[in-house]
């Protein structure tokens, strides 16, 4: 390139090699190759004046080739500097592989520290650095340097042995854990659902070393379960081998042939600790069975006592509404299965349930149907409808609300049916056949409730009262005409009498508050209930 570029320039080369490239152009005796002195001519002639100067450089083009190479340099510079940044990588890879080395290598000198000589295996070294195979289960086995459990994955022969029957000592206490627990045994899916997998490789710990405490002490059934499938599962000689089922049970169609006997020579084939396991494991699961069995039986006979129940219940139901027929031409309210109406009444007093009958006059009639838990009520709103049936002897029987009462005024005129209440009524009707007799007594009564109206008005002026409560006074009013008609006993004119009276009517009207809430009412309306109350 240097050589290039002095051809190009005009320049001799030079047979030293210059140290940099400003050399190259400052050191102008270096590069240009002087001509060689004329000797010295004899006579004198004019010639012309020789330039020191001859060769001109261009200043352009110098800068350009320095440019160029100053490109150069810095390319060179950033491959440079991009092989030490892999170098280093590479220098913290090895160096954490040298680290990795020297603790396998420490470890490797501790374990040949603390072992013998003849006991150092170089295959172990060669294991552990990954760089032999480990030796498959098959063949530590075959060098026994894997052995067979004391209980699990072993030989049944190998098993630690119960006497009197002779079995395997595991499965005497599994059997015996599941059948002295009676929850255990009636436990759904017994050997069907799967225990926990961590319980049952710990219990298989222990067992393993003879230690049966914490299968005695689980208090679940599946993972005892789980301990007996386990040890089944895993013998290396089952209980019955396929090599005996195909010399006594060759194939399907041999099987089919005298099946029972040739079981029965099965069976006898084998020895005697594989027949004790077999008859344990049968006879447990038999009473496995028989407590199933006795279990589905107790639930089939309660599901069928409520079925039977049900179906009683809705016959009776079916049979009272066929019974009720005859009262679906009578209009009514909406009424709801089984309750009938009795949510239009739910925490309504007296005044709201008079308000309700009045409401259900008028939107369906002077003569309705009301259905309380099918108890229908057939209600007359007007004098007309009610006058047939209080003339009527046939209909004069009382309804079973006012058996309600009995215990606070007995079974006399009100509430009593049939020849005594005729009686009853017979002795009492002479007092409405000689209402002319009766009629001074109406009157003085009258006088007095007059002029006791007329002074809880002048009261009301006087205390700017807009109403006068006159039911405390009408009740008065009538229980003294009644006591003076009726029983020929006057109630005038003693203070203590008429405290008296007041203190009647009062009872009177709680008692009746209390009747209308049980006529209304679903709970307290049967006897048992409302016993219970504080009323």
């Amino acid at each position: 390139m240097a050589s290039e570029m002095d051809s190009y320039l005009g320049l001799a080369q030079s047979k030293v090699k210059p140290r940099s490239v400003v050399d190259a152009f400052s050191n102008r005796t270096a590069t240009i190759k002087k001509r060689p002195a004329r000797p010295p001519a004899a006579y004198t002639t004019n010639s012309r004046p020789i330039s020191t100067s001859s060769i001109v450089i261009d200043t352009a083009a110098q800068l350009r080739y320095l440019q160029e190479q100053h490109q150069l340099l810095l390319e060179k510079y950033k491959s440079l500097q991009d092989s030490y940044t892999a170098l280093q990588e590479e220098h913290g890879k090895v160096k954490a592989e040298n680290e990795r080395l020297q603790c396998a290598n420490d470890e490797l000198q501790e374990t040949y520290n603390n072992v013998t000589g003849k006991n150092f295996n170089a295959g172990r070294l060669l294991v552990y650095l990954k760089l032999k195979r480990r030796t498959d289960k098959e063949t530590l086995e075959k060098r026994n340097i894997i052995k067979n459990e004391a209980c699990f994955n072993t030989y049944l022969q190998d098993v630690v042995m119960v006497e009197h029957p002779r079995i395997p000592k595991v499965m005497h206490e599994c059997i015996t854990t599941l059948e002295t627990n009676e929850k255990f045994m009636r436990s759904p899916g017994l050997y069907r659902v799967s225990g926990d997998h961590n319980t049952i490789q710990n219990l298989r710990y222990d067992i393993n070393a003879n230690n049966y405490k914490r299968l005695r002490k689980q208090k679940s059934p599946h993972e005892v379960c789980g301990i007996l499938k386990l040890f089944l599962r895993e013998l290396k000689d089952p209980l019955i081998s396929l090599e005996a089922c195909s010399k006594y049970l060759p194939d399907v169609v041999d099987m089919k042939i005298n099946t029972q006997a040739k079981v029965k020579q099965l069976l006898h084939s084998l020895d005697e600790v594989r027949q004790n396991t077999l008859k344990v494991l049968i006879k447990h699961l038999r009473r496995r069975w028989f407590v199933c069995f006795d279990f589905i039986d107790f639930l089939l006979l309660k599901m069928l006592f409520w079925l039977v129940v049900f179906l009683f219940i809705g016959v009776l139901l079916l049979a009272i509404d066929s019974k009720l027929e005859k009262y679906t031409r009578l209009p009514g309210p909406k009424r709801y299965p089984l309750i009938g109406n009795v949510v239009s009444f739910l925490g309504a007093g007296p005044v709201e349930i008079f308000d309700q009958l009045i409401a259900f006059g008028a939107s369906y009639g002077k003569v309705y149907k009301l259905d309380f838990f099918y108890d229908y009520t057939i209600v007359f709103s007007s004098p007309e409808a009610a006058e047939d049936v209080l003339l009527s002897y046939r209909l004069s029987r009382k309804s079973e609300d006012y058996d309600k009462v009995a215990e606070w005024i007995g079974d006399g005129l009100l509430i009593s049916r049939g020849y005594k209440h005729m009686l009853r009524r017979k002795a009492i009707a002479h007092c409405f056949n000689n209402m002319p007799y009766f009629v001074p007594a109406f009157n003085r009564h009258a006088d007095a409730l007059c002029d006791k109206l007329a002074l809880l008005v002048d009261r009301s002026i006087s205390r700017y009262d807009r109403s006068i409560d006159i039911f405390p006074e009408l009740k008065l009013h009538t229980l003294g005409v009644l006591c003076e008609t009726a029983m020929g006993l006057e109630m005038d004119g003693d203070e203590s009498v008429m405290q008296r009276q007041a203190r009647y009517t009062q009872i009177v009207e709680e008692l009746s508050s209390i009747l209308y809430w049980r006529m209304f009412n679903v709970f307290v309306n049967i006897n048992a209930l409302f016993r219970m109350t504080w009323t």
